[in-house]
């Protein structure tokens, strides 16, 4: 998905305490400072976003979209 990384949530990627999920959205493996929660909150929230306007689009469900994305972004 087009939605901005912050370096700080990059960092706890490169840490292995935040990642992809199976669904599209980010997720914690680890814990998470609370500036770091609030940024993948963030990002989570504009991915649901452009996963409800990418399924209307293409007459899907955003589910759908989501689980798509979330295949491309773990490949």
């Amino acid at each position: 998905p087009a939605v901005a990384q912050t370096p700080a949530v990059d960092q706890a990627r490169s840490a292995g305490v935040a990642g992809e999920r199976y669904d599209g959205f980010m997720g914690f493996a680890g814990a998470a400072s609370a500036e770091v929660q609030r940024q993948v909150s963030a990002i989570n929230i504009k991915r649901r976003a452009l996963y409800a306007q990418l399924a209307q689009q293409r007459g899907a469900t955003p589910e759908e979209v989501g689980l798509t994305a979330g295949c491309q972004l773990l490949a």
